[in-house]
């Protein structure tokens, strides 16, 4: 993809499932709660491609969560952008990317199995760091277990948590498919061993934990040398929910980059201090 001149990263590392998943599949239990995001990031987390969504709040709801896609249109570019370094991220996994970003839309679920901050996801030993690659929020919804809507359903949204109306959601469970599955097993969380005292844990600042924020704010695009290509990430993680963001959201000016080599370095110092 970058030629005989790219070097292997923290990104490009495969990010394989064990064989056997440590909990059994269940049916995640359904409140109707639905969370609205920018597209391209909704679509690509109910394609089970994303599998961190980004906040700056918690959230002690553990469960099904709706996927609604904001009215924001995104720009190719920006598109072309987040798939490139998600392709980095799965590593030598094949990634079906979605054919359709549309708006205003309900356009599928996940299962929330647990909300970290970013340092407690930095500090779990056994995720790999292509998975950890994926914070750039204080809270970490960590997500699994993803459907699509055949047919999206156009509606309005809301900010933070919200509730579909019941004929709504009668609706969508109708109409959700599974997306293609990533690598040999289908994503769970707790196939790596979460240690039971990371949450009391006194941990470092994340150096990501404000990345999408800081990035956002600066308007400053920086292009990220990858080979002899170039490289911007699009604004935060579909978490800006203001009517004055949602209203800059796909301008070049809230694009965010990311410094591929700085992230590795970081995690890198972050992980052996710890």
């Amino acid at each position: 993809m970058f030629g005989s001149d790219h070097q292997p990263s923290a990104l490009n590392l495969p990010c394989q499932l064990p064989a056997e998943p440590l909990h059994p599949a269940h049916r995640p239990c359904d409140d109707g709660l639905c969370l609205s995001l920018h597209q391209p990031w909704a679509q690509l987390l109910v394609h089970g491609i994303k599998r961190i969504e980004g906040r700056a709040w918690s959230s002690n709801h553990r469960g099904r969560v709706w996927i609604h896609a904001t009215s924001a249109r995104p720009e190719t570019q920006t598109i072309r952008e987040l798939e490139h370094f998600y392709t980095e991220v799965h590593g030598d996994l094949k990634v079906h990317f979605p054919s359709d970003y549309p708006t205003s839309a309900l356009v599928g679920c996940v299962n929330v199995v647990d909300v970290l901050t970013a340092e407690q996801v930095g500090a779990w030993e056994e995720l790999p760091g292509c998975v950890k690659l994926e914070v750039g929020s204080p809270r970490a919804f960590l997500c699994e277990d993803p459907r699509f809507l055949a047919r999206p359903i156009s509606m309005r949204g809301h900010p933070k948590l919200w509730q579909l109306p019941p004929q709504i959601l009668s609706r969508a469970e109708a109409c959700l498919q599974l997306p293609p599955q990533i690598g040999p097993q289908p994503f769970c969380w707790m196939a790596w061993h979460m240690p039971p005292d990371l949450k009391r844990r006194q941990l470092a600042p994340n150096p990501r934990r404000h990345l999408f924020r800081d990035r956002y704010q600066s308007q400053q695009p920086l292009p990220v040398s990858q080979g002899k290509r170039q490289l911007r990430v699009g604004a935060a993680e579909g978490n800006l929910s203001s009517p004055e963001k949602a209203r800059r959201v796909g301008r070049d000016n809230a694009r965010l980059p990311v410094d591929m080599a700085q992230v590795a370095n970081s995690w890198e110092g972050l992980q052996t201090h710890h």
